[in-house]
């Protein structure tokens, strides 16, 4: 136990090291990532440790990694969830930390993105839905192209077939897919005002989508999908007729 203790704050050290480098004005100058050596080490640990050490190391991994050596990161997460290692209050913490993450370092969207894609095509049924929809949310705001990402991202998950044994939990990742589009659509038909139109590619792929999912998808997301097109006819006068004439 004592072991234990001193593995799991060097590992809170770690991740506060991450944090300040990410941080600092020389990781935005680096062209090598000094914490590098830790990569190896934290690595190795993972072959075997109980969950609280494990999670702490994947956040730390998070913390130490830089964009252009992620391919070491990428790997190991799949690997972990492939070998159904992380429980779901472990996904809960990992994502939160990739919130955190991203807000440091904007450019790290693509690993935050993909390893939401890994949970909600292997292990839906231990995807923390709040946190999936902080994190898209969140590289929309602040990620280089991060609109245009996150909505190639969703469209890459809702065309991902489900396996039947995760059909069910599937169906609540994809209603919250929607509810997520459905939310920006409504944000970009308020900003551009009189202006909202299908001219607009983003918006009209949206619109598109939700209209699909209304023909196709199960009367829960049916529903979100109704409601966001709704909203976005009352705000947007020019995509009114477009969204009646569709009902």
């Amino acid at each position: 136990r004592k072991s234990q203790c001193i593995l799991h704050a060097a590992l809170r050290s770690v991740i506060t090291i991450g944090h300040t480098y990410v941080s600092s004005d020389a990781a935005k100058s680096d062209d090598v990532n000094p914490l590098t050596p830790l990569f190896s080490p934290l690595q190795t640990l993972l072959s075997s440790c109980q969950d609280i050490i494990r999670v702490k190391t994947l956040i730390s991994l998070i913390w130490i990694v830089q964009p252009y050596n992620s391919d070491f990161l990428i790997p190991i997460l799949d690997k972990e969830i492939q070998l159904d290692r992380i429980s779901p209050e472990m996904y809960n913490n990992i994502l939160r930390a990739f919130h955190d993450r991203i807000i440091a370092s904007p450019n790290m969207a693509a690993i935050a993105l993909h390893f939401i894609f890994i949970i909600a095509t292997r292990r839906p049924k231990k995807a923390a839905y709040k946190p999936i929809a902080q994190l898209w949310t969140n590289i929309i705001k602040v990620s280089p192209n991060g609109k245009q990402m996150v909505q190639e991202h969703i469209f890459k998950i809702l065309d991902h077939p489900p396996c039947e044994d995760t059909h069910d939990s599937m169906t609540d990742i994809h209603r919250l897919a929607y509810y997520v589009l459905a939310r920006e659509a409504i944000h970009l038909s308020r900003k551009n005002g009189s202006k909202a139109s299908l001219d607009i590619p983003c918006l009209r792929s949206i619109i598109l989508r939700l209209e699909y999912s209304i023909l196709s998808c199960v009367w829960e997301i049916r529903n979100a999908s109704i409601d966001g097109l709704t909203k976005i006819a009352f705000l947007a006068p020019a995509l009114r007729v477009h969204i009646m004439s569709f009902f």
